[in-house]
């Protein structure tokens, strides 16, 4: 018996468990057979010789944006190995040495790999129905067997180690919400593409889409006072304390003044920042920088931001403006050595760490202000204590908009395609719609 492309069952290797052929041709035979939902070979527009490779396909579009790429990524290699495990022995019969050896495959492919036959053999993708989707669905809430499926105590492993699991615990309604919103937006790729023939998963009930709602992830102004009202009073006696204090100050600065994205910062250089002469003869400083999607923007830089900038590099010995096309990093590495420009700067999880542990010693320092007040200092420290570097992007929206600065320039300085998008961020005009209705519109009993 063969299968396409061409792989005859009893010449799949034997590195993998015998049984796995018998599987195999079980699952050849079922209705259907294998890869039943493979799309018309006329109508492809990819030369995806597999599953894995289609899907590859689809994962490169979001090269440019990593987060969004190690996000689906995980999805995609979530459903792959539950579809291998539904193929073969089912979910809750395969073998955890088995979905290690798979995911170990899937973060390095070989074409010369036995598991490359059986993924070739089996199409595991283009032979999932909606049945097996609406499966997979409740299986995301509570991966069954938990000890094949999850890690203990929820912790994280590398794949070579015996304790990995694919899912650190159980989903929760909005992570498989987003889960399942990720994987019909690659079976729609894979449509679209003509590697399958239909969505199965557009099949399942999906909820009618709210419209925007407004960002509520942002620090008003009396939250955001108490971050600044920290980050001055941080002590400097000494040089270690100095250069905390001018990089907390710096990185609070950067992100509110500028709206930056957490990749933004990590990526950007001080060479960014160029001075040129307006039309009308003033010498104006701009910030560079390649965004989302690759796309190019200019952010007006105000004498504010010069002037910490100049503080935050003379903390480091450097000359206090940076040279056009400067390689040294916007946020300079936390063990470098005053004077010395060479490193690659930090990754996005140190700058995520950074500014979060800002907010979090905002967060104590508040409740100490406080005293024995208590009451709303305690909800601000809470407030501050959720909050994250995007906070801060999403405060400056806010605060901008909320200073009559026009919808097109925040648009433009945020780098969103849309205006709808900045919109979002308006939030004293709907403060003063509440007041007035709450303080006009009234029963009046007596």
């Amino acid at each position: 018996m063969t299968t396409e492309p061409g792989v005859p069952i009893a010449a799949l290797p034997t590195v993998l468990p015998a049984r796995y052929a018998a599987a195999i041709a079980r699952r050849a035979d079922q209705v259907g057979g294998l890869g039943a939902n493979r799309g018309d070979p006329e109508r492809r527009q990819i030369r995806a010789e597999t599953d894995l490779d289609a899907i590859t396909l689809w994962l490169a579009n979001y090269v440019d944006r990593p987060t969004t790429h190690a996000n689906y990524r995980k999805e995609a290699e979530r459903l792959l190995l539950w579809a291998l495990a539904e193929a073969l022995q089912g979910p809750g019969a395969i073998a955890q040495d088995d979905l290690r050896e798979f995911r170990a495959f899937l973060a390095a492919p070989d074409r010369h790999h036995p598991i490359w036959t059986v993924i070739a053999t089996l199409w595991p993708i283009a032979s999932l129905t909606h049945e097996d989707l609406a499966r997979y669905r409740q299986f995301l809430a509570d991966p069954q067997p938990s000890t094949t499926w999850v890690t203990e105590n929820g912790a994280r492993y590398a794949t070579s180690d015996p304790r990995w699991r694919p899912f650190a615990s159980q989903l929760d309604p909005v992570s498989v919400k987003q889960a399942v919103l990720i994987l019909d937006s690659m079976f729609g790729w894979l449509v679209d593409a003509g590697h399958l023939r239909g969505n199965p998963l557009g099949l399942l009930r999906q909820r009618r889409r709210r419209p925007a709602q407004h960002v509520t992830r942002f620090l008003p102004a009396v939250m955001w006072q108490h971050v600044k009202d920290y980050v001055a009073a941080m002590p400097e006696d000494g040089p270690a304390q100095q250069r905390e204090k001018a990089r907390a100050r710096w990185l609070t600065t950067l992100f509110y003044l500028m709206g930056l994205r957490i990749s933004e910062v990590a990526a950007g250089l001080m060479g960014n920042f160029v001075r040129e002469i307006g039309a009308d003869g003033t010498p104006r400083w701009w910030l560079e920088v390649i965004g989302k999607g690759l796309k190019y923007r200019r952010i007006p830089v105000s004498t504010e931001l010069l002037t910490e900038l100049m503080r935050y590099r003379q903390a480091h010995g450097l000359a206090p403006l940076p040279a056009r096309n400067e390689a040294t990093p916007l946020l300079l590495p936390f063990r470098r050595r005053a004077g010395n420009t060479a490193g690659d700067g930090v990754n996005r999880k140190t700058v995520h760490n950074a500014i979060k542990a800002v907010f979090e010693c905002a967060a104590d320092w508040t409740e100490a202000k406080g005293g024995e007040v208590g009451g709303e200092y305690v909800e601000h420290a809470a407030h501050l204590r959720a909050a994250s570097a995007h906070w801060l992007r999403h405060t400056a929206a806010s605060h901008m908009l909320d200073s009559q600065i026009d919808l097109r320039t925040v648009r433009d300085n945020l780098g969103h395609d849309s205006i709808n998008t900045t919109s979002q961020y308006a939030h004293e005009e709907d403060d003063h719609r509440h007041d007035e209705t709450t303080q006009n519109h009234r029963m009046n009993w007596r």
